[in-house]
């Protein structure tokens, strides 16, 4: 898999803002809504849905974490 490529659908979004991030929220993914975005890789992923949800979950507390603090002027 090539990590690389960036996605197209992100390119262009509007920065978010950290100070509306709804941490305790976070959106909840359905196998389908993942099997559809894993067709869109190229490749092979050797990955389960309950595997990419545990990626998915601990990637989505890091973004808040980063977003929150330079919301507060840090550089993360």
């Amino acid at each position: 898999m090539n990590t690389s490529k960036s996605c197209p659908e992100a390119a262009g979004t509007e920065p978010v803002d950290a100070e509306h991030i709804d941490a305790e929220h976070e959106p909840e993914l359905t196998d389908e809504d993942i099997l559809d975005a894993m067709r869109h890789v190229e490749g092979y992923l050797d990955i389960s849905t309950e595997d990419f949800r545990i990626i998915y979950h601990l990637a989505w507390k890091h973004a808040v974490a980063r977003l929150r603090e330079r919301a507060k002027g840090g550089q993360r």
